[in-house]
């Protein structure tokens, strides 16, 4: 009986194609996985646009939602008042619509109209850090709201 030592050696097609679509359906799941922990420009807006709409319409509670816990103490420590009426209190502008995100590592910058909001990574996404921040000219920016 004769074998042909290269067919001992050398996997069939078949199975090649097998590893192949392994390899690539691991790779996915990898890829995809890693894109939904680092959360994007866009989702960064979408949190700053409902935090000003929650602000618009008077609605703290919303508001706050959309706020780190650093950021959520200082409103109220700073106003005195629980964090959806404080909230409220701080008289940040809602009149410009924010622009896109703009992603930097672990941080996200928003543009609002002539002031800022600045974004931290939480659990389910993007939570609001500091709010109604205008640039200086000499140093970082003035913020209404800042949970550093």
């Amino acid at each position: 009986m004769s074998t042909n030592p290269a067919s001992a050696t050398t996997p069939n097609k078949s199975a090649r194609g097998v590893v192949l679509l392994t390899s690539l359906v691991g790779s996915a799941l990898v890829l995809s996985g890693c894109a939904s922990l680092a959360p994007d420009g866009a989702a960064a807006q979408r949190v700053t646009e409902t935090f000003l709409t929650a602000i618009a319409d008077g609605d703290g509670a919303t508001a706050c939602q959309q706020l780190n816990d650093s950021a959520r103490e200082t409103v109220e420590n700073e106003t005195d008042a629980g964090c959806a009426e404080g909230v409220l209190a701080l008289n940040i502008e809602t009149e410009a619509p924010a622009s896109s995100g703009e992603v930097y590592s672990r941080a996200a910058f928003v543009e609002t109209g002539e002031t800022a909001v600045f974004l931290t990574p939480g659990d389910d996404g993007w939570l609001i850090r500091a709010a109604g921040c205008t640039p200086m000219a000499e140093g970082p920016f003035d913020c209404l709201l800042d949970g550093r």
